[in-house]
Order: structure tokens, then sequence, then C-alpha cells
């Protein structure tokens, strides 16, 4: 890794920022002065040297929308064949990064559309959990959700390069409010109730 790009982002994780949902987050910071040690210079963060998607989301970018648009770019690119969840390289994660705090900016997505007026560049750091979790938070099967995801009753966001989904929390907690859940799970519940 070049020196200046370890010393663009220690200098970034000293600032400590807070997530902003743009892309001001990875500006924050100036330059690293202080000596480098070689793991320092080799892995400013200490990650391993490969990373999950969840993990990259976690750990750096705070939007799967952000790690859509970095693949979509061909910033990051899933190691091939890499078993499970899809995995980058934690040297492209730095090279994307250095980009972001370079202030080059990925395009959005074709799935994303226009961006309205207002609205943060990215979006804001949300909770993300996976099927099981959003199946067991909302009381229902795992292929009841997947059924409702797949008609576009509770959204859905897929890892770049892979069929894995996860769900944004609030999105759940809306779809809860709104009352769009009437599954046969709750029905044959309400039945075994009336049997009792």
């Amino acid at each position: 890794m070049e020196e200046d790009l370890a010393r663009s982002i220690l200098g970034w994780k000293a600032g400590n920022p807070a997530w902003t949902g743009n892309y001001d987050y990875f500006q924050i910071g100036g330059m690293y002065e202080g000596e480098l040690t070689p793991a320092q210079l080799y892995n400013p963060l200490g990650f391993p040297p490969v990373l999950t998607a969840e993990e990259v989301v976690d750990l750096v970018f705070h939007s799967p929308i952000l790690l859509e648009r970095l693949c979509e770019a061909d910033w990051l690119v899933a190691i091939p064949e890499s078993p499970g969840e899809p995995c980058v390289a934690t040297s492209a994660v730095y090279m994307a990064f250095g980009r972001l705090r370079r202030g080059e900016k990925p395009p959005r997505t074709s799935r994303e559309g226009e961006a309205k007026v207002g609205e943060p560049e990215i979006g804001p750091k949300e909770k993300y959990i996976t099927p099981q979790q959003a199946a067991d938070f909302l009381s229902i099967s795992a292929s009841t959700l997947r059924a409702f995801a797949d008609r576009g009753t509770i959204p859905s966001y897929h890892l770049p390069n892979s069929t894995h989904r996860r769900y944004r929390l609030s999105d759940l907690e809306a779809v809860m409010q709104q009352g769009h859940i009437e599954t046969f799970d709750n029905k044959i519940a309400d039945l075994k109730d009336l049997l009792r």
C-alpha cells in the first residue's frame, strides 16, 4: 500500500467520524503525521486479508447501497468462487476507501434512480439484518418472508454479486405498523386460538 493512502486512512480513523449519510464522512480527518509501523503501512485498520460483504458494510462503508455502487462501478470486485457470502480483498477495500477520501464518488446504480432534493447522498446508517433475523422479528417463516420480498411487500437488498439478501430494520418496522402482513403463519395461529 502507498504510504500516502495509509496515512490518509489513519488520519480519517483518528478523526473518529460519525456517520453523516453523505460522502463528506470520508473527508473527515487529515493525514496521519506519526511514525508508521510496517503493520500500519500494510493494513492501517487491522482488517483480516478478506472481508465478507457484510463486514465491508459494518466496518467501513456503513451502507449496502454504497457497497452496491462500488461494485457496480468496479471499484470492488468479489473474489470469484468465495464460499458462502461474497468476499472482497481488504486491499481492494482500502483502494476504494482511498478514492472516496480523494473525493471521488461512484455513480448511483440504475436501480436507485435519481437522487431526491435534500436526501442524503448515501443514506442514513441503518441496521440491516439477515433473512432469519427478519423472519424472527416479524414472527413469520423465512419462506413467507422471501415470498413477501419477491412480491415487493417487504423491501430487501441483495448483497452485490450474490443472491444473499438483507433487510432494513426500519422497513420491517414500517411494514408492521402499516399492517401489511397477514400471513398464513398468522392465520394458523388465529385458528389455533379459536380451537382452544
